[in-house]
C-alpha cells in the first residue's frame, strides 16, 4: 500500500505512515484513501496528487518535494538555479581597491584567486548536472555536490571579498553557520513532517547562532559590515559581541538595517524552534505551513542581509569615509564599490544556501531512507 499523504510505500495493514505520521484510522485519512486515484498513465505532480486527492496541505519548499528530493527532480531544479546565481555572482565585477570595479578574470594576478574563480567552477558542474537526462547521475551523488559546492562557497568565497563590499572580511563560523544549520533542519521538518531529528537541527542552530551572536570579541569589526566602524569610541577599534553592536545599532538610522538583521533572524529561530517541536496532527500540520513562510526567511537569510546592505549605501550623504589609517574616500566612490560588491555576494550567498540546504536536506532523507525501520 501507498500512505494517501505522502504517497510513501508502506507494508500492508500498516496502521500509520512512519514518514508523515499520517493515522490510517483518522477519518479524514479514511476518505482520501478511498477518494477516486488517477489512472496510472497520468502524469501527476506530487503536489496535484496531494490536492486532488484531498490532502490538506502542499508538499513544497523552496523548489523542493519530499517525492523530488528522494528521486532527484528537485534537486536538479534547484541545482539549475543555484548554479545560475553562482555564474550570474561570477560575473558580476568587483573593486578590491576603491579605484573602479574590474571584472575577475582581469584581476586574478592581484585578487583572491581561489574566491574569484570557484564561483564559475561550480556553476559549470552543477549546470551540467542539472542539464543532465534524469538518472544519469544518482540522486544521493547530485546531492553531495550541491551540499559540498555550497559549503564551499560559504566558506571560501565570501568573505575575501568583505573589505571590497564592507561586508564581514573575517568567517563568523558560528552565527552563519547556526542559521545554515536551523535552515536545513526547518527544510526537513516541512517536507517530512514526523522526522524525529528536524527539530533537533534547528534547535542545534539556533543555538549555535545566539552563542556565537553573543560571544565577546576583542575586535569584531572584520566579523560584522562596515558601517559598524562608525559605532567605535575610539582609534582601538570595536568590541563586543555581534548581537552586543545589532541590539546598539538599530538605534541609529546608519546601522539600523543591520542591526535589524541581525536581531530579527534571532526571533525568527526562537518561533521557528518551538513550531518544529509541535509534531503534526494527522493530516492536519499547521505548524509546518507556518514554518514554510519562516523558512523561507532563515534559509535566505544570508543574501537578504546583503541586500539590505544595498539598500542601506543607496541616499549616503555627500562627504569622505576614513577607511583603516589615514586614506579618506568619497561616498560616491564608496557607495559605488559597495553596490557593485554586495550586489556579488548576494548573488553567490543565495546560490550557495540553496545548494547547501537541498543537498543536506537530501543527504539526510536519503540516509533516514537507508536506515532499517523499527
Amino acid at each position: 500500500m501507498n500512505c494517501p499523504i505522502c504517497a510513501r510505500f508502506l507494508p500492508d495493514g500498516s496502521r500509520r505512515c512512519k514518514e508523515c505520521g499520517a493515522d490510517f484510522q483518522d477519518p479524514d485519512v479514511l476518505a482520501i484513501m478511498s477518494a477516486p486515484r488517477p489512472p496510472p498513465s497520468a502524469v501527476v505532480s506530487s503536489d496535484v496528487r496531494r490536492v486532488g486527492a484531498g490532502g490538506l496541505s502542499i508538499d513544497r519548499f523552496l523548489g523542493m518535494t519530499s517525492a523530488g528530493i528522494a528521486d532527484g527532480t528537485s534537486l536538479q531544479r534547484v541545482g539549475l538555479i543555484g548554479a545560475a546565481c553562482l555564474l550570474l555572482g561570477f560575473l558580476v565585477p568587483i573593486d578590491l581597491d576603491y579605484r573602479g570595479s574590474e571584472m575577475p578574470l582581469a584581476i586574478l594576478d592581484k585578487g583572491p584567486r581561489a574566491a574569484l574563480l570557484v564561483p564559475l567552477i561550480l556553476a559549470l558542474a552543477g549546470g551540467v548536472v542539472a542539464l543532465l537526462k534524469r538518472g544519469a547521475v544518482p540522486p544521493v551523488a547530485v546531492a553531495g555536490l550541491l551540499a559540498a559546492g555550497g559549503l564551499v562557497e560559504l566558506t571560501l568565497g565570501l568573505a575575501p571579498f568583505g573589505e571590497a563590499a564592507g561586508s564581514p572580511s573575517s568567517l563568523p563560523i558560528l552565527t552563519w553557520g547556526g542559521v545554515a544549520i536551523a535552515g536545513i533542519g526547518v527544510s526537513i521538518r516541512i517536507l517530512r513532517p514526523a522526522d524525529p531529528f528536524a527539530k533537533w537541527f534547528v534547535l542545534g542552530g539556533a543555538i549555535l547562532y545566539v552563542g556565537g551572536g553573543l560571544l565577546s570579541h576583542d575586535d569584531v569589526a572584520t566579523l560584522v559590515p562596515l558601517e559598524y566602524r562608525g559605532m567605535a569610541h575610539d582609534a582601538s577599534g570595536l568590541d563586543g559581541s555581534i548581537l552586543g553592536l545589532g541590539w546598539d545599532a538599530v538605534g541609529d538610522s546608519f546601522t539600523l538595517v543591520h542591526g535589524a538583521h541581525a536581531l530579527v533572524v534571532a526571533a525568527l529561530l526562537a518561533v521557528a524552534t518551538a513550531l518544529a517541536f509541535r509534531p503534526p496532527r494527522g493530516v492536519w500540520d499547521t505548524a509546518g505551513n507556518i514554518l514554510r513562510a519562516l523558512g523561507v526567511a532563515i534559509v535566505l537569510w544570508l543574501p537578504l542581509g546583503f541586500l539590505g546592505g544595498m539598500v542601506n549605501v543607496s541616499g549616503w550623504p555627500a562627504g569622505g569615509f576614513r577607511l583603516d589609517g589615514d586614506r579618506v574616500i568619497s561616498m560616491d566612490v564608496l557607495t559605488q564599490a559597495l553596490l557593485v560588491g554586495r550586489a556579488k555576494l548576494l548573488l553567490l550567498s543565495a546560490g550557495a544556501t540553496l545548494w547547501l540546504t537541498a543537498g543536506a536536506t537530501a543527504l539526510y532523507a536519503h540516509w533516514r531512507e537507508a536506515r532499517p525501520s523499527g
